[in-house]
C-alpha cells in the first residue's frame, strides 16, 4: 500500500520527504497568518499537528461545557418568537453533537414539551402567557392554515 501525504500525520510514519512537503504545504495553506509565522520553523507535519493539538485541544472542553450550560438554561420565555428559540436550540445541539454528546430529536422534543408547562411560564401574568401560547400555536399550526 503506497504512503501518501495523509500518512505523514501519523506517528512513526515512513513517509518520504516529498510527501511531508506536500502535507506541510497543505497545512500551511489552512493556517492563520500569525500561526504560519509562529510555526514557520517546523518542517514535519506530524510535529506541527501535535503542537496545534496541545495549543487548542482545550477548546473542546470549554465549548462543550458552555453548550451544556446553555442547553440546561434554554428557556422559551427568553425569546420573543418560537423560531428564535428553535434556532438557538439547534445551534446548541449542533455544538453538543460535534463534540460527542448524543442529542437526539427526542431530546429536543422533550425539551420543547417540558417548557410548555414550566412554573416560570405560569408565574408570568396572563397577557404574557397568552402571547407565548399564541406564538407557540401560530408556529405549530401555521403550516395547517391556522392564523392568529
Amino acid at each position: 500500500m503506497p504512503i501518501g501525504p495523509g500518512d505523514t500525520i501519523k506517528d512513526d510514519n515512513k513517509a518520504s520527504s516529498q510527501n511531508k512537503a506536500k502535507a506541510m504545504i497543505f497545512l500551511q495553506c489552512h493556517l492563520h497568518e500569525e500561526l504560519k509565522l509562529e510555526y514557520l520553523t517546523i518542517k514535519d507535519p506530524f510535529i506541527l499537528l501535535q503542537n496545534l493539538k496541545e495549543r487548542y485541544n482545550h477548546q473542546k472542553t470549554v465549548i462543550i461545557q458552555k453548550a451544556c450550560y446553555d442547553w440546561i438554561h434554554l428557556w422559551l420565555q427568553d425569546f420573543k418568537l418560537v423560531c428564535e428559540y428553535n434556532s438557538e436550540m439547534f445551534n446548541i445541539s449542533s455544538k453538543l453533537k460535534l463534540y460527542g454528546d448524543n442529542i437526539t430529536d427526542d431530546n429536543m422534543l422533550e425539551k420543547k414539551n417540558s417548557l410548555l408547562f414550566m412554573p416560570r411560564i405560569c408565574s408570568y401574568n396572563n397577557n404574557i402567557k397568552n402571547k407565548v401560547l399564541k406564538n407557540i400555536l401560530t408556529d405549530v399550526m401555521s403550516p395547517y392554515g391556522w392564523t392568529k
